[in-house]
């Protein structure tokens, strides 16, 4: 293997670890040194490793068994395998895997249904494709292989079918008596249709005639082998033209069911795929012994679930599977046999670095001869290694590069024999999210603060009684902030994982000045819907000893130390200014230093990105995340942050070689922009339709950019790599005022003190943009508009912000830094007397800058705005950038400047000194990656559920296509399964993923080619799951993966697959009576309401079909007949009612034709009004409508089978939205999601663009439930239709309003055109999970005995009853009854517009809180003999408890939550299933419960620090409003004692 083309992994974790560690040091900073000593010293102290790997895997070989032609000799397999090419698929010559061989003789010898449960690259394939053809074959040698289905296979996504297929055209094309065909989403309707997508796709495809291409060939002549996925399916069995497929042909029809992927089919979706396939069985009326069953999987159970893994198959195909350790005959699950390294006889042992270093000079041979490679081969085919252990084994002392070095070599190795290479590895490496810093303000033995990156309650060096608290900074000046909230008795205390825009949340910093910097003044953002932000308190004082906030100036606390102080203030839309410098925090001002989700995982893509090879074809990797919203944002938030280095890269390189041009001189924007688009063009920065003019626009945005760059600390010239200069012009004599006292400046410093004051305003973008240069181009991002500047006056209009050259209230850069400079220049003068002189300096400087004559005439151009009068902006064409010559740098701010006069910084109130520069700037992480050669730009697009599916099929063949453009794909699940994506090296996981399972499945993304290497990154993110599988990295590369769990029997979801076959029967009544099958929405209920489809569906339920009701006798689960009313009709009865809010039906059906009449009513006024632009859009809103697709539609509204969860599922819409996005994504929730998600005010990234909801979907004349409710904060309990003043079980006074549940969905607002910015969209988060009643639940019983009694105490239940309320943090929402229109907070009145048709609406806004309710299965413990205990106890052993359960049943956080709750001063404790309707798990834990106590007491074993909290125990991104009440010692203490007297 040559590795020069491919992907080194050693190397590239190297490059990763020094990025990441240099990202942190540098990101990390603040403007006190002593701080950031302390911060260096902190990070050396960390005990855990923040990049762990790599750990080497190496790739099975699989033991060979006998070939296809022996299998023929044997009598096994006809003689047709012999005579038949199937284009190298399979080789009738080649040896067959032993477990391939097993699968083909257990399948066809003695039809046994089987599981093939072996790895990836196994050949699973031809497992169950052999026996399928050769059933083929056998009737085609009886006459009896007419049209029909003989063989399903069922896939579990399209892209996995389309897989399947190029296979099948390869295998099949030369037989072509045996004809197959995918039908899907994708598949057009006829076969000329097809041909053309064929030949899209791939233009030098064979069209095959054993291929079925088209609907309506398939429909008439059936395939023999079926390929669809399970959602098609569904419609397949629905649809009367599609009753062809499921005809039986005789006794020989549909012989096999296919299930690849089955782990995917676990718990819920289990029984979703059972219920179909029941339902597909009893269709083709098929018995059990005539159809047989194969499933596959590499991730389906570990060496002794054989058992297990038999019984989820026979639980879910209702067919049967055995195990018996005993009987080999009994054993239906075919597992692989593995083949150990072949080696030489052991030699003599080699000079190591002599046979890697000098590959030609020592042989293969003798390096494999060598003891010590043997034993590295042998360890690793028994399991993974980290390089450190193989060191070991390789050299003494361990010598970890020489181990990389070896196992390149191994890797570059092949078999004589067979060409197999000697080692086929996958490398894992993990990389650990930063915990933040946490800092003890007093002075300590070394005069200096303490800084921690890990958790802590306290100082552990002053002890208890020293708080720690939370460090930030501000990213323009360095000013470091400390954040909290204040308590009742003003002590500042750590605020958890409260969100920023929580106004609780305060951000404390030392007092500089008490002037506000005009400058920043720019509010970017609506008014901040959690209401205004603190007020700057005039006389505050912070004492660091206790971190106490008042007005006194002295402490009594132990270690008193009082410094003036000062809150943060906020923007109208909630982002917190800098003390300092007044920068908001959306526009690079202060941040946390926990650094968030996005930008730690960004710089790791980044540097995997720059260390993939450029040939032989684009670099690119997959990138997965469990959430969709992460994988959304994550697209566009890397391919910004990755393409603002590319480009500055290129920019340095075009420097670089215009200074060479021009003798270092510096460069303005007319020389640089050829070369920049010349080099850009060179590297595919443009589009392919750009021209000349274009490309130069572009260029030029580039250059005005880096001049007026807002992340100015991480531009060229703040890290020392370039120099900003104003061109001096060849006759320039200084203002005879800045010669003479009090400044007494030399010429050049007179020069360089206009320019430092042209900087500022540079800085503020206050520049004209040439011809073709838009402010609203990404690159001008986060300001986006235009920005000039007068004498005096600051303004801020939609369009345009104005600064004032001197300030009219308080202060700006330009005065603060001549203050400064008079402070420097005249150390005796008072501050009056400084601000004056400075003043008056600014005024006279006004009159040469603005002057349109003399020397400095143009520099300024005037303009003028129709609102804001005459202003001035800078002219581009004087600024340029030159080759860096001395540096110096600021002993305070750290900022980096090639001339300061006197040595004064220019950086906003800083009190630094520049001095020459003595160190290296090497471990700058931003000099360090500009400095590197440019690799292009990247592309990245999300692919999750939020797409429609024909655009995510066009974004999966721009990524996976050798002539697509993406780079990165950021997926959430929808790439995880057995996708080919070729020669892919790499990939990223932006999380843990949920289970061993999901890691193997998405690690086998990579690597899957004998040729090249597989890399798989895991970022692993500040929560419990993450942190544990970062401390055992090698555990989960070689960890073992559960069978799945056998479906629970859910009646909600069986209840809509009833459903399906009742309108499956009528709809093929409905067209057999010669009526036309109704596609779409509009023609299933739009006709007269007595004739429509709909009407007649409902009249059909009321007649009681004598054989609908044996199809749901014979399909239905017996236990369910009851529950569900089979028997007695009432599924129907509940179905039919005309009630929206009873009937799922009938709320689709009021939803659809009140938009239908909405929409008709606004194309009739559009039309009066002779709007032409408003008519076509609400007309082609309207056929949107319409042509909805009826199933789709029925799927999304859970009248049908939706095939996963969630059930209770509502819709953001975007139909109104005229843009293109609207129309591609698919934006839907389950409703205790979505009341958070689709929030009024909240917003959801899709299509690399912000989707605001606008407030709630309304039906006409349906109002939506709305009740009375009360919370007990303490208890945890909901009350509805209650108006309760104190709560029953605790006495505590409770608080109430009205509850709304949006049944209907949410209406979005039309999205912003500016770019996404760097910050995540505000979500407001529903309140946690309320405990409401239990239902119908067993008695309670003893689980655990003790010495003294029971130990436990539980019950369980399956329809527990638990809510969600969102009350936009006690902020409520303002809700319009009569349009939907909502907002959060505020009075009442109306002056809103609709927020579907965006029409005037005077209906009044009445205050009301969002929620559901949901039933689920809960498991409720009691422990006897723990008292009460206060909040936090009650929440630190729950959230162990509930840790230890997801780690004994091995679920994500996805999978199960708890809650606590009082019970007449009782504390229960209570673990539920996160699925409405239940998917087992809670009763399993109620099973296991001393095994999930014994896990959560192990959970409570944590190096974080006594009486605190980590994500690497009890904290999570659920309970993040707990974090600080989370003590894991009380929790250890409390189930330390369960157990000592179990």
């Amino acid at each position: 293997m040559d590795l020069s083309e491919h992907l080194d992994p050693v190397e590239a974790t190297r490059a990763i670890d020094s990025a990441y560690r240099r990202y942190l040091l540098t990101t990390m900073s603040t403007n006190e040194p002593r701080i950031n000593e302390a911060i260096r010293k902190g990070f050396d102290a960390v005990n855990r490793p923040m990049v762990v790997g790599p750990i080497i895997e190496s790739s099975p070989q699989y033991r060979s068994g006998a070939s296809v032609a022996q299998l023929v000799q044997r009598h096994i397999l006809s003689s047709q395998w012999l005579e038949r090419d199937f284009g190298g698929q399979v080789v009738p010559e080649r040896p067959l895997y032993v477990h391939q061989e097993q699968a083909v003789l257990r399948a066809v010898a003695e039809r046994r249904n089987l599981v093939v449960a072996t790895g990836t690259g196994s050949g699973k394939t031809e497992s169950f494709l052999i026996p399928i053809i050769e059933e083929l074959f056998r009737q085609q040698q009886k006459g009896v292989l007419g049209p029909g289905v003989r063989a399903l296979l069922l896939y579990p996504m399209n892209a996995l079918a389309n897989d399947q297929l190029k296979r099948l055209r390869m295998m099949l094309a030369r037989t072509p008596e045996i004809t197959f065909g995918r039908y899907t989403g994708e598949t057009p309707q006829t076969r000329a249709d097809g041909i053309a997508a064929l030949h899209a796709s791939l233009p030098d495809a064979e069209v095959l005639p054993n291929e079925l291409l088209g609907r309506e060939e398939m429909q008439d002549r059936p395939p023999h082998i079926f390929l669809t996925n399970y959602a098609m399916l569904e419609y397949l069995l629905l649809r009367p033209a599609d009753s062809p497929l499921f005809e039986r042909s005789g006794d020989h029809g549909w012989r096999f069911i296919v299930l690849d992927e089955v782990h995917s089919y676990d718990g819920a979706m289990g029984l979703e795929i059972g219920m179909l396939l029941r339902r597909l069985r009893d269709r083709v009326r098929r018995a059990i012994g005539d159809i047989q069953a194969i499933a596959t999987s590499a991730t389906v159970g570990g060496i002794n679930d054989h058992a297990t893994v038999a019984r989820f198959a026979q639980d879910l195909l209702d067919l049967p599977f055995e195990w018996d350790d005993l009987d080999p005959a009994r054993q239906d699950v075919i597992v692989a046999t593995r083949e150990a390294p072949a080696m030489p006889p052991v030699g003599h042992p080699v000079d190591l670095s002599a046979a890697i270093a000098e590959s030609d000079r020592v042989s293969a041979k003798a390096l494999l001869s060598d003891a010590r490679v043997q034993e590295v081969l042998l360890s690793l085919w028994q399991g993974p290694m980290t390089l450190q252990h193989i060191a070991e084994g390789a050299s003494n002392p361990p010598d970890p590069m020489l181990a990389g070095n070896l196992v390149r070599r191994l890797s570059s190795l092949k078999d004589p024999t067979t060409g197999v290479p000697i080692l086929r590895a996958r490398f894992h490496t993990f990389v650990r999210a930063p915990d933040g810093v946490d800092v003890c303000l007093r002075t300590h033995a070394d005069g200096g603060p303490r800084a921690f990156l890990e958790p802590q309650r306290h100082c552990p060096e002053c002890g208890e009684s020293a708080p720690v608290t939370e460090l930030t900074t501000c990213r323009r000046c360095n000013q470091w902030h400390v954040r909290g909230v204040i308590s009742g008795e003003g002590y500042l205390q750590r605020a958890a994982d409260r969100e920023d825009i929580d106004s609780s949340v305060r951000y404390v910093a030392p007092r500089a000045s008490e002037v506000v910097n005009e400058d920043d003044g720019d509010d970017e953002g609506p008014a901040n819907p959690f209401g205004p932000g603190p007020r700057d308190e005039e006389h505050l004082r912070l004492c660091v000893g206790c971190m106490r906030l008042s007005d006194r100036e002295s402490c009594d606390c132990e270690a008193a130390q009082v410094v003036p102080a000062v809150i943060a203030s906020r923007t109208g839309g909630g982002s917190v200014r800098c003390v300092n410098c007044n920068a908001p925090s959306s526009q690079r001002g202060p941040r946390r230093l926990r650094l968030g989700s996005d930008a730690p995982p960004a710089v790791v893509a980044s540097a995997l990105f720059d260390a993939l090879p450029r040939v032989p074809q684009r670099p690119r990797f997959l990138s997965f995340a469990d959430s969709r919203q992460d994988a959304a944002f994550f697209a566009p938030y890397l391919e910004r942050s990755y393409n603002r280095v590319a480009r500055r890269r290129l920019l340095l390189e075009a420097l670089r070689k215009g200074w060479a041009m021009v003798d270092g001189d510096g460069l303005r924007i007319n020389d640089l922009a050829p070369l920049i688009r010349r080099a850009a063009a060179a590297q595919r920065f443009f589009a392919p339709t750009a021209g000349a003019l274009e490309q130069t626009a572009v260029a030029q945005a580039w250059i005005l950019a880096e001049l007026s760059a807002m992340d100015s600390r991480q531009s060229l010239a703040g890290v020392g790599l370039a120099a900003r200069r104003l061109a001096r012009p060849e006759v320039w004599a200084a203002p005879k005022s800045l010669l003479e006292p009090p400044w007494s400046l030399t010429t050049d410093e007179a020069w360089l003190m206009i320019e430092t004051l042209l900087k500022t305003l540079l800085d503020d973008q206050a520049i004209a943009f040439p011809d073709g240069v838009n402010p609203a181009d990404e690159v001008f991002s986060p300001r986006n508009k235009e920005v000039g500047f007068r004498l005096s006056g600051h303004a801020n209009h939609r369009d345009l912000m104005l600064q004032g050259w001197i300030p009219s209230r308080g202060s700006n850069a330009r005065l603060d830094y001549l203050d400064r400079l008079l402070c420097r220049l005249q150390p005796g003068w008072s501050a009056e007397t400084r601000r004056a002189a400075a003043f008056d300096a600014l005024n006279g400087l006004w009159r040469v800058v603005s002057a349109g004559t003399g020397p400095l005439g143009g520099y300024a151009i005037t303009t003028s705005h129709p609102q804001l009068g005459a202003y001035y902006q800078l002219d581009s064409g004087y600024w340029e950038l030159a080759a860096p010559s001395s540096l110096a740098r600021c002993d305070v701010c750290a900022t980096i400047e090639h001339n300061a006069i006197r040595g004064v910084c220019p950086t906003y109130r800083c009190s630094g000194r520049i001095a020459p520069l003595t160190e290296d700037l090497a471990q700058d992480h931003y000099r360090s990656l500009y400095d590197s050669p440019s690799a292009g730009r990247l592309i990245a697009e999300e692919h999750t559920a939020q797409w429609s599916s024909a655009e995510a099929a066009r974004v999966q063949g721009r990524f996976v296509s050798a002539d697509g453009d993406i780079n990165v794909l950021s997926c959430s699940t929808t790439f995880e399964l057995g996708v080919d994506v070729g020669e892919l090296e790499a990939v990223l996981l932006r999380n843990v993923p949920p289970s061993a399972a999901n890691y193997v499945q998405r690690a086998g993304r990579a690597g899957r080619r004998s040729s090249s290497v597989g890399f798989i990154v895991t970022f692993a993110q500040l929560r419990p799951h993450d942190t544990q599988a970062f401390d055992r990295a090698l555990e989960l590369v070689a960890g073992r993966v559960p069978a799945p769990r056998t479906p629970a029997r859910n009646s909600r979801i069986i209840r809509r697959h009833v459903h399906s076959i009742a309108l499956s029967r009528f709809l093929r009544r409905l067209v057999g009576s010669g009526q036309p099958w109704p596609r779409t929405a509009g023609a299933f209920f739009e006709p007269d309401p007595a004739t429509s489809p709909s009407s007649q569906f409902r009249r059909y339920l009321a007649v009681q079909d004598p054989p609908l009701l044996d199809e749901l006798r014979r399909v239905v689960p017996a236990e369910l007949h009851e529950e569900l009313g089979i028997d007695s009709w009432s599924w129907a009865e509940e179905l039919a009612v005309d009630d929206p809010l009873t009937s799922a039906l009938a709320r689709a059906e009021s939803e659809t034709l009140s938009d239908i009449e909405l929409y008709t009513q606004l194309v009739e006024d559009a039309a009066d009004r002779h709007d032409g632009h408003a008519l076509n859009r609400f007309k082609a809103v309207l056929n949107t409508i319409r042509s909805a697709d009826l199933l789709g539609l029925l799927a999304g509204r859970n009248v049908l089978p939706k095939y996963g969860f969630p059930v209770d599922v509502v819709p953001l819409r975007t139909a109104h939205v005229a843009i293109r996005e609207a129309k591609a994504v698919s934006l839907d929730r389950d409703l205790r999601i979505a009341i958070s998600e689709y929030a009024p005010g909240a917003g959801v990234v899709a299509a690399k663009r912000l989707w605001v909801s606008g407030g709630l979907h309304l039906l006409p004349n349906r109002a939506l439930p709305e009740r009375a409710y009360a919370v007990c904060r303490e208890c945890n309990r909901l009350y509805l239709g209650s108006d309760l003043a104190t709560c029953p079980q605790c006495q505590e006074p409770i608080r109430g309003g009205t509850m709304v549940q949006p049944l209907f969905g949410f209406v979005s607002r039309d999205p912003e055109v500016k770019p996404l910015g760097e910050e995540r969209p505000q979500r407001l988060y529903a309140t946690r999970v309320l405990f409401h009643e239990l239902g119908d639940p067993t008695p309670r019983e003893v689980l655990l005995f003790g010495n003294g009694g029971p130990s436990v105490v539980g019950r369980f239940s399956r329809q527990g009853s638990l809510a969600v309320v969102n009350d936009a943090r006690e902020r409520h929402f303002r809700i319009c009854h009569t349009c939907g229109f909502a907002r959060i907070g505020g009075g009442a009145g109306s002056g809103h517009h609709h927020p579907s048709s965006g029409r005037p609406c005077t209906g009044t806004l009445v205050r009301a809180d969002i929620g559901h309710t949901f039933t689920s299965d809960i498991a409720e413990f009691q422990f006897p003999g723990l008292v009460r205990g206060d909040s936090a106890f009650r929440a630190s052993l729950l959230a162990a408890l509930l840790e230890g359960a997801r780690r004994t049943l091995q679920v994500g956080h996805g999978d199960l939550d708890g809650v606590t709750y009082l019970e007449h001063q009782v504390p229960i404790f209570a673990l539920f299933d996160d699925v409405p309707g239940g998917a087992g798990l809670a009763r399993e834990a109620f099973s296991r419960i001393r095994e999930v106590v014994q896990a959560a007491k192990s959970v409570c074993a944590c190096t974080c620090g006594e009486h605190s909290s980590c994500y690497g125990c009890l904290r999570s991104y659920r309970n993040q409003h707990q974090h600080e009440l989370l003590d894991r010692s009380a929790a250890e203490g409390a189930l330390s004692s369960i157990l000592v007297s179990d």
